[in-house]
């Protein structure tokens, strides 16, 4: 797990749980769990003319931008 940022502040328990509560009654979205990132591939290999187009328009270098930042879609 990356090192957080010193001004990090991470929800309690309560928001969690209330967190959760809303994205389960939500019928357009659903919680990423480990199965949904085991599953995910690279925007590279899913849409690679995208990346392409991307790559061409200098946005990236072809590494994440950052730890959280891996490019993966489902």
């Amino acid at each position: 797990m990356p090192k957080l940022k010193p001004d990090h502040i991470s929800p309690t328990p309560e928001e969690s749980a209330a967190i959760r509560a809303a994205i389960a009654e939500d019928p357009d979205t659903f919680e990423l769990d480990a199965e949904w990132f085991r599953e995910a591939k690279p925007v590279k290999e899913v849409l690679p003319e995208l990346w392409e187009a991307w790559n061409r328009n200098g946005q990236t270098d072809g590494k994440a931008t950052s730890s959280s930042d891996n490019g993966a879609v489902s």
